[in-house]
């Protein structure tokens, strides 16, 4: 997904924690720009709360209303208590440099997790210690049923955003996030599924998209998966929206085939059909 140009990295940030139910605002202090979301499950949800409750301060370098497109420091965010004195680093930001859109998805999971974790303690809805999160999750450490999971569940999220009547300014950002996310799961499936196994042959047939079903290996359903996503991607960067309902169906189309392949995907995995690329003599299907 082409990043809009005129997109900062708070932006992108802001759309991502959004669609995630999180709601996160641009703030600055002497000359330096950042995001503030609160880190109170009691907190009423609006920019006020989130300077007088314990809040998050997330940086991305400096400047977090710098162009997307320069992006070259990795968001970090930093605990501070009500009165916004710093209580501890949650996450000091990647090890190795990231583009905006992945670092903004990783981060974004980051914080999200960290802050149901919190309301969880707080609620004391269960009696079993929170997860680590103190290192960050980077895309190696996902398994391949993680990453099938989040193409599937930012897949549905898709569908249920491009279903909604309210079209603020910031619906084609989110749009965008989530297509952008779906093809960052998909990428490192496949390099995952490849490196699970390292001994195994390549796929009997090149990829096809119209191989019959029955002779397609997972890899061929990421793939194939992956293809509609970057055609979706293409359609909603360049689709002629004079004919908005037309340019609407278009979409829907492509959206319901990449949910076929996401599930054939996952069907596929589940089920336990390995190894991922069929050896000389066997048959896969």
């Amino acid at each position: 997904m082409t990043t809009n140009p005129t997109a900062t990295e708070g932006d992108l940030l802001i759309a991502e924690l959004a669609r995630r139910g999180r709601r996160a605002y641009l703030g600055g202090d002497r000359g330096v720009t950042f995001l503030i979301t609160t880190a109170d499950p009691d907190a009423p949800d609006d920019e006020g709360s989130a300077y007088t409750t314990a809040h998050l301060l997330m940086y991305a370098g400096e400047h977090a209303d710098r162009p997307a497109a320069e992006h070259t420091e990795s968001w970090s965010a930093h605990l501070h208590d009500a009165e916004g004195t710093y209580v501890d680093t949650l996450f000091a930001g990647a090890g190795t440099p990231l583009d905006a859109e992945t670092d903004t998805a990783l981060f974004a999971i980051q914080v999200c997790d960290w802050l149901d974790d919190r309301r969880r303690a707080t609620a004391r809805l269960d009696s079993t210690p929170a997860p680590d999160r103190s290192a960050r999750r980077r895309l190696g450490d996902l398994t391949l049923a993680e990453l099938l999971a989040s193409a599937a569940d930012n897949h549905a999220g898709l569908v249920e955003h491009l279903a909604r009547e309210d079209r603020d300014e910031m619906y084609d950002t989110i749009t965008n996030a989530y297509v952008t996310q779906i093809g960052v799961a998909l990428t490192v499936a496949l390099s995952t599924a490849k490196a699970a196994f390292p001994a195994a042959q390549p796929p009997r047939k090149p990829y096809q998209a119209r191989r019959p079903l029955r002779e397609m290996t997972l890899a061929d359903f990421l793939h194939a998966a992956d293809r509609e996503r970057a055609a979706l991607s293409e359609h909603l960067d360049h689709g002629d929206r004079t004919d908005a309902f037309t340019f609407a169906v278009i979409a829907e189309c492509h959206v319901e085939v990449l949910g076929r392949y996401l599930r054939l995907a996952r069907h596929d995995h589940d089920t336990g059909r390995t190894p991922i690329w069929p050896t000389p003599g066997s048959d896969a299907r």
